[in-house]
């Protein structure tokens, strides 16, 4: 009887392994941006800008967001920003705007600051807006986030966009798409989101 409880424990072990691996087969990786290349059912090629191709697979319930432009006049204290930017003089409280995401009314998430790969020194802020001075095409903005302010400058031509729900007829060849919190599982990239610029905005993280 010791002995085959000592077998049942050894195939449990084995059993707990096997699902272990599954676990650690499934790998975050950084977001991905780029134009589309091609489609073919729930398989998307994506070309970034440093001329690399991405193969993803959609998942099945892929959360399609499109990306609609807005002006930097639209920008107002109460709203809730995606701020890519770069730290003025390694400052990480003062930044200067790559590209601003306005998000709905009541959506807030992740505020706070933390590294970004849109370049080498990108920074990602979602925080509030308290102030804004806003003329001719340019900002100055003063955000704040888990007790902390940042200083944000806007110069002309700094991407502002918002996003309303879409679907899956936006995702084709040409468009500009953007994918956060892509996740390689057996060798697959999979997509549980996909931002696609329209009406001539490109996602701006």
């Amino acid at each position: 009887m010791a002995h085959r409880k000592g077998l049942g424990g050894l195939v449990l072990a084995g059993l707990m392994s096997i699902g272990l691996a599954g676990v650690a087969a499934a790998q975050n990786l950084p977001p991905i941006r780029g134009d589309i290349t091609k489609v073919e059912g729930n398989n998307v090629t994506i070309k970034s800008p440093d001329g690399k191709d991405y193969q993803l697979v959609l998942a099945d319930d892929v959360r399609v967001q499109a990306v609609v432009p807005m002006k930097v006049e639209d920008i107002k204290p109460g709203d809730f920003l995606s701020i890519t930017a770069e730290p003025v003089g390694g400052d990480k409280h003062h930044l200067k705007g790559l590209g601003i995401s306005i998000f709905p009314p009541g959506n807030k998430p992740n505020p706070g600051q933390r590294p970004w790969n849109k370049t080498p020194t990108s920074l990602m802020t979602n925080a509030d807006v308290t102030a804004a001075v806003v003329k001719s095409g340019t900002g100055e903005l003063t955000v704040a986030a888990n007790g902390e302010t940042y200083k944000l400058d806007m110069p002309p031509g700094t991407p502002v966009t918002t996003s309303k729900p879409g679907t899956k007829a936006l995702i084709k060849v040409g468009a500009s798409a953007f994918v956060n919190g892509p996740v390689e599982k057996d060798g697959k990239i999979m997509a549980p989101t996909m931002n696609i610029g329209t009406e001539g905005a490109r996602p701006p993280q």
